[in-house]
């Protein structure tokens, strides 16, 4: 761990609002679950130490666009990546 290291990241995945309910993932929250941690995986293959990092997922309870459409529900799938302090 570097000493000078006083920051960290959340990588947060998010859904649309559509239900899913597959083998893989039976719902919204553990497709997102799933988008924060390759995610994660790929920074720390990247070499980013994996005690800076958080993998979380939100579903679909935080969209950035309320509409209805594909292109809406489109930009609701999405990563997130959060500065956090240390």
């Amino acid at each position: 761990r570097n000493p000078n290291s006083n920051f960290g990241f959340m990588v947060k995945g998010h859904t649309d609002s559509d239900p899913i309910s597959t083998a893989r993932f039976p719902n919204n929250m553990a497709l997102s679950e799933a988008r924060a941690q390759a995610a994660t995986n790929y920074l720390i293959s990247r070499g980013l130490p994996a005690d800076r990092l958080v993998a979380a997922g939100f579903a679909d309870t935080q969209p950035i666009d309320s509409g209805t459409s594909s292109a809406a529900k489109a930009r609701n799938r999405r990563i997130e990546f959060s500065v956090l302090p240390r």
